[in-house]
């Protein structure tokens, strides 16, 4: 490397992200940016960040037909740091099983997902889960 050339941080690295459902048809937005696994596509290139981002906050673990949860995804062959810093699951690509008949995700209130059919579930509301829209605003210099 010459002298003055500029070194990207491992964050930009690219990694190869490995859908373990095998079904593609999922989309991850990190940082403004969308990453789209079409239906059947199960590898896609990401950024080393994002694949941190994923396996540091645990947002794809999805509930499996035997029991336990699992990250949807994994990491084609990781470098010793990536394995250093997430652990050794996340190079775990083998096959996995989704459970879709489980009720244990953020729209459990809003949908219910037996066996493929989707019916929407009533959520009652309380009006004081909303902000008066009503009451005046107050901006600087004009609190008295």
């Amino acid at each position: 490397m010459a002298e003055g050339d500029a070194v990207l941080p491992n964050m930009y690295a690219a990694v190869t992200l490995v859908d373990r459902a095998m079904l593609g048809g999922c989309e991850i937005v990190y940082d403004g940016v969308r990453i789209v696994f079409k239906p059947g596509e199960i590898e896609k290139a990401v950024p080393q960040g994002t694949a941190e981002f994923l396996f540091q906050t645990q947002k794809e673990q999805v509930p499996l037909t035997g029991g336990g949860f699992a990250m949807r995804f994994g990491i084609k062959d990781p470098s010793e740091d990536l394995i250093a810093t997430l652990g050794g699951e996340c190079g775990n690509c083998d096959p996995i099983e989704i459970d879709t008949a489980r009720l244990e995700r953020w729209d459990v209130e809003h949908y219910a997902q037996r066996g493929g059919a989707r019916k929407v579930v009533p959520v009652s509301r309380d009006p004081a889960d909303y902000e008066n829209l009503a009451q005046r605003a107050v901006t600087f210099g004009d609190q008295r």
